[in-house]
């Protein structure tokens, strides 16, 4: 239970991060989020870890089933936490200086200044829209 209630914290500091990042910036939204999102993923680990120590010590064959379960979870894990970090490495670099969303920014301000004094205003307020 502690595994899934550290993973279920996990995925809300991510929809969290993914929801808030515009909103709150990428540096505050990382403090906010990605920080315990890691937290959380680690605790996961440690649970996981101790999990598997516990039942491969204990040889009971009631655990058979459990123990195959347990030890494809911890793939699982890194993959959803590498996973993440490549997200957030692309938000970083998308909102970064030079980042794809500044170059948007800038070319979405030049066709408004070139459009906002053509004699037909149509365009332009497409382009509001």
């Amino acid at each position: 239970l502690q595994i899934q209630n550290d993973f279920l914290h996990a995925r809300q500091y991510e929809a969290d991060f993914l929801d808030n990042w515009r909103i709150l910036g990428f540096d505050e939204a990382e403090n906010r989020f990605v920080i315990p999102h890691t937290q959380a993923v680690e605790s996961a680990q440690t649970q996981l870890t101790a999990l598997v120590r516990l039942i491969s010590r204990n040889n009971i064959s009631q655990f058979d089933d459990m123990d195959v379960t347990v030890e494809a979870l911890a793939p699982l894990l890194d993959v959803y936490q590498t996973t993440f970090a490549d997200t957030r490495q692309a938000i970083q670099q998308r909102v970064g200086a030079g980042g794809i969303e500044q170059r948007l920014q800038r070319h979405w301000e030049a066709l408004r200044r070139y459009t906002e004094n053509l004699r037909d205003s149509t365009l332009y307020n497409y382009i509001l829209l």
